[in-house]
């Protein structure tokens, strides 16, 4: 009997078992199991919602409507610019920037006190926040 046989015997068995075990690795890790009882989905906790404002202002005719407001510290202040010209709510310490018809600005009033504000656009138009306990 010939020598090339068996060595080819032996050749092409090392070659399935390294074929075998390069197949073995390269399939996916299974996935674990999740035991019964044991919840799969995390529940999303409600979204809580700022409350609404204290008071709110527009902005109608060139003008704040109403001009002044009287709110307490830690609440908030809306207004909405119904008027086609764009406008701001300038004061110290807050500014809307430019408002288009239709925006809403709102600012909370943390600190007592008075709270002078304008238009930057249009100084004429002037308004007053009063923060009190």
């Amino acid at each position: 009997m010939s020598t090339r046989f068996p060595k080819l015997l032996l050749l092409v068995g090392s070659l399935i078992a390294l074929l075998s075990l390069v197949g073995a690795c390269s399939q996916p890790a299974a996935l674990p199991t999740v035991p019964p009882g044991i919840p799969t989905e995390v529940p999303l906790l409600p979204t809580i919602a700022p409350p609404p404002p204290a008071a709110e202002v527009k902005i109608v005719n060139f003008s704040f409507q109403p001009a002044e407001v009287r709110i307490k510290p830690g609440q908030s202040v809306s207004w909405t610019n119904e008027d086609s010209a764009q406008h701001t709510v300038t004061g110290s310490g807050f500014d809307s920037g430019l408002l288009s018809k239709g925006q809403q600005y709102i600012h909370v009033f943390n600190q007592t006190g008075t709270f002078d504000y304008h238009c930057s656009v249009h100084p004429q138009m002037q308004g007053k926040v009063i923060v009190q306990e």
